[in-house]
């Protein structure tokens, strides 16, 4: 069974020859790993670049591969030049300048940009590489954070209590940019979407903004990128313990979680979608010895099984300072617990 069978069995809940195993994401800690800064990736030659990430991806042993964010570059580049913000000075456009945009014509200019013609070569190569093997995973934003990086987090956070109908507009706006990156990298070669949203973490947005405003936006989302036919997957930072029976409705194949009590989480998850996670990426992941990584991630295996259901993986992004030999003490542990 390989990687790419072996996901897609869990995730419908099938038998599997042992849990699946992954990073999410990981481009800086494999730059870290390789002495290199983000920005080297970012620049470097194409297919040298797929070869060095599907090199460190190999390394691991994970079941998945992660496209970059370069669409995503292309579009806060095109965004800051039409309104005339400096987003390395951390300028952002306000709420109404945004909304004068036609999201059509943004697209528009994006579709000829460097960093989108970066993007789909190198998900073109690793689609070659290994797509037959590994899921290889498509990046995109989820709604609300989307916003918080178009005006900024303070004005964000002022407008969900006192313009909260301006922040729905805003998500709309961003549904459209995401949707049109979406398809485009499934078009070039990515068979799953990965959809990051830091800010719905319960440590960011109360239970009421999550449930007026996220939650509607991500279902909006999702029912949209389901047309892609592809598997989809769902990170919030934090602990989600307390928002998981309202994210069951969601129609997402993964929920990645950061920590929680997992036999709860996949009692409540199951059926509806897979438990990816959920080992803390600071302590044990960061700060423990491989021998404290392992016997964690043995644990979370035994209690999933090889029934479906779960991914073992990070609770989020690796520091890039993790070690080496604690990632693999994470992976290694999914083949002991199948023995």
């Amino acid at each position: 069974m390989n990687g790419k069978e072996r996901v897609l069995k869990a995730i419908s809940f099938e038998k599997v020859d042992r849990v699946p195993t992954c990073v999410l994401d990981g481009h800086a800690w494999i730059c870290n790993q390789k002495g290199i800064a983000p920005e080297e990736l970012a620049m470097m030659d194409d297919e040298k670049a797929v070869d060095l990430l599907l090199a460190a991806y190999e390394k691991i042993d994970s079941d998945m591969v992660f496209t970059s964010a370069g669409n995503y570059m292309a579009f806060h580049d095109i965004l800051s030049k039409v309104c005339g913000k400096d987003a390395s000075k951390g300028e952002h456009p306000s709420a109404g300048e945004v909304l004068e945009l036609n999201p059509e014509e943004i697209i528009g200019q994006m579709d000829g940009h460097p960093a989108m013609e970066s993007q789909r070569r190198r998900i073109e190569f690793m689609n070659q590489k290994v797509g037959n093997e590994k899921l290889v995973m498509a990046f995109s934003v989820a709604p609300l954070t989307m916003v918080s990086t178009l005006i900024g987090m303070d004005d964000l956070m002022m407008a969900t209590i006192e313009e909260p109908e301006t922040v729905k507009k805003l998500m709309d706006f961003c549904m459209v940019i995401t949707s049109y990156i979406i398809g485009d990298e499934v078009e070039h070669g990515a068979t799953a979407v990965s959809t990051a949203d830091p800010v719905s973490s319960s440590k960011i947005i109360s239970e009421d903004t999550f449930l007026d405003l996220s939650l509607p936006a991500i279902k909006k989302s999702a029912s949209e990128w389901r047309r892609y036919g592809c598997p989809i997957m769902l990170h919030i930072c934090g602990d989600s313990s307390g928002r998981l029976k309202n994210i069951r409705d969601l129609d997402i194949d993964i929920l990645s979680l950061d920590g929680g009590d997992l036999q709860q989480e996949l009692d409540i998850a199951r059926g509806h979608y897979a438990i990816f996670g959920n080992i803390n990426t600071v302590s044990p992941l960061l700060n423990g010895s491989a021998d404290e990584v392992g016997k964690t991630a043995l644990e979370l295996c035994q209690t999933a099984g090889t029934n479906g259901g779960f991914i073992l993986a990070p609770g989020c992004d690796l520091a890039p300072a993790t070690p080496l030999e604690n990632v693999l003490a994470m992976m290694q542990a999914a083949k002991v617990a199948a023995r």
